[in-house]
């Protein structure tokens, strides 16, 4: 008897060990916030104010006005977020393979890593892998180009060509991936383009209802904890218009524009 209930436990720490010995992905909190900034929630879709120390979930869109910037943080993993002005940034979460998965589709974000830990980053053009390094990328919807600039580490790079390379400080300090200059066919290019300019057009979108959404004369302030009472949007509930519902695949992936 003594046997089984041993048994029965080490077969019950087994299968908990992994969720005990890697941290949640809601790890990942908002360290500093400068209004106007958005936060997108999963449930239904809509804009809400980010906060300071506000938990980013699975799925969650970030997406920072003319002014506004976020930072992220991991602190567990050692990994850091800066979010700049113009910019739209998805949290995907862990794969089945425990890589950590963002979307930049719009803007610039900077990643630091300061562990060995895998990330993968999307965009609409290009995918990123990484392993503890410190890099920049920046998407220009407009142009149709996506510029990668390492600082510290390596970088590999995937384009929707199929195309492999690496790229590091050392190599070349920035590196750009127009769809114009992609070995593509005409007709793989001019899915893309359509791609692009539908994302354009949600990103306009977003942008005015979260303009509207503020006060006038206020749409610049709101302190650098970007509290609830510095804008217009809600700090909890939806935004006036019901959201932006955001859905649709309009990068190629498969996935949804989050």
């Amino acid at each position: 008897m003594k046997r089984i209930v041993l048994l029965s436990l080490c077969l019950f720490l087994l299968c908990c060990f992994p969720l005990l010995s890697c941290p949640a992905f809601a790890d990942t909190v908002i360290k500093e916030v400068t209004s106007p900034a958005g936060f997108l929630k999963t449930e239904g879709g809509r804009w809400a104010q980010a906060k300071k120390g506000q938990l980013v979930e699975k799925g969650n869109l970030l997406k920072t006005l003319a002014g506004g910037s976020i930072v992220l943080e991991d602190e567990a993993r050692g990994a850091t977020l800066h979010i700049a002005e113009n910019s739209s940034v998805s949290f995907l979460g862990p794969d089945s393979h425990s890589v950590f998965q963002y979307k930049v589709r719009q803007g610039t974000a900077k990643f630091d890593l300061k562990k060995k830990i895998e990330l993968e980053v999307d965009t609409p053009l290009v995918v990123f892998a990484v392993r503890g390094t410190i890099f920049e990328v920046r998407v220009s919807l407009e142009n149709a180009e996506v510029t990668l600039n390492v600082s510290e580490g390596e970088v590999v790079a995937r384009d929707v060509a199929g195309s492999r390379s690496r790229h590091s400080a050392k190599a070349e300090p920035a590196k750009t991936v127009a769809l114009s200059s992609l070995g593509v066919t005409p007709s793989t290019r001019a899915i893309y383009q359509e791609r692009i300019q539908r994302l354009i057009e949600k990103e306009k979108a977003a942008g005015e209802l979260m303009r509207m959404s503020m006060p006038r004369g206020r749409s610049g302030s709101g302190g650098g904890n970007g509290g609830e009472n510095g804008s217009g949007l809600s700090s909890g509930g939806s935004s006036p218009g019901g959201g932006d519902n955001d859905g649709g695949d309009d990068d190629g992936d498969g996935g949804d524009d989050n």
